[in-house]
C-alpha cells in the first residue's frame, strides 16, 4: 500500500458519509488530511500494551510499513495503525507519529456507551517521558449489532455512523488511561455499527469488506 493520508482511507472505507457539512467532519478532515499511513502488512503482536508503546517501536512500524493486530486479551484497543502527522518531504521527526488505534465488536446488541467512550491511544514512551497525541482518532467498529442509532444522539453522519470528540473515560483498569481522568485525552472517535449491506449501508459494507480484505490480504506475520 502507498503512502496515503488517513482521510483518504476513511473516505474510501466510509464513501458518501465523509461528505457531509457537519462542523466536527470538516475538523476530522482538517487534521486527518495532513496525518499519513504507511501499511502494506499487518502483525501480531505477542506482547501486552500494559501502559504505552515506546516511540521507537512506532517508528520502526512506520519503516516496515506495518499495522498491528494486539496480542489476545490485550485490554481497550484490539490494533492500531501507525500515522505520521507531518510533510515527508521534510526532514522526518518520530515524535511526529501517533497511533489509531482501533476496537472491534461482534454482539447483536450495540456497544454499551462506556465501553465506545474507554477506547483511547495509550501512552507513547520517548524514552524519558510518557504523553499522549494532542489530538487522535480512534475506531470503534460495531459489526455485529442490527441495531441503528437513535436520531436523537449527537454526532450522527447517517444512522449506522457516529462522530464524536470527547474526552475518553475510564472503562477498565488498565495503565493505559491517565490517573488523573482530568487529565485523560480529548479524540475523535468514528463509532460504526452493522455487519451486512442490508442492515448497515454500502458504506460501512464497505469498510468491514476492506477491513477484513487487508487482513486476508497482507500476510500476518508472528512476532511483530
Amino acid at each position: 500500500m502507498a503512502v496515503v493520508t488517513l482521510w483518504e482511507l476513511l473516505s474510501t472505507l466510509l464513501g458518501d458519509t465523509m461528505k457531509g457539512g457537519v462542523p466536527r467532519l470538516r475538523e476530522l478532515k482538517t487534521w486527518a488530511t495532513h496525518v499519513r499511513l504507511n501499511f502494506s502488512h499487518f502483525i501480531q503482536g505477542n506482547n501486552l500494551i500494559e501502559k504505552a508503546v515506546s516511540l521507537d517501536c512506532l517508528a520502526d512500524l512506520w519503516c516496515r510499513g506495518a499495522a498491528v493486530q494486539c496480542a489476545f486479551n490485550q485490554s481497550v484497543l484490539d490494533g492500531f495503525l501507525v500515522g505520521y502527522c507531518g510533510e515527508l518531504d521534510e526532514v522526518f521527526d518520530k515524535k511526529r507519529l501517533i497511533m489509531i488505534p482501533w476496537q472491534t465488536k461482534r454482539q447483536k446488541a450495540g456497544a454499551n456507551t462506556a465501553v465506545v467512550n474507554g477506547l483511547v491511544c495509550p501512552f507513547i514512551f520517548d524514552g524519558k517521558n510518557y504523553y499522549k497525541p494532542e489530538t487522535h482518532l480512534v475506531l470503534f467498529m460495531d459489526l455485529g449489532t442490527f441495531t441503528s442509532f437513535s436520531s436523537s444522539r449527537d454526532g450522527l453522519l447517517d444512522d449506522v455512523v457516529e462522530l464524536s470528540r470527547c474526552q475518553a473515560v475510564r472503562s477498565k483498569e488498565w495503565a493505559g488511561y491517565h490517573a488523573d481522568s482530568t487529565k485523560e485525552a480529548y479524540r475523535f472517535c468514528l463509532n460504526i455499527r452493522g455487519h451486512s449491506g442490508e442492515e448497515m449501508g454500502e458504506h460501512a459494507a464497505t469498510l468491514l469488506v476492506h477491513w477484513k480484505g487487508s487482513l486476508a490480504q497482507h500476510k500476518v506475520l508472528k512476532g511483530g
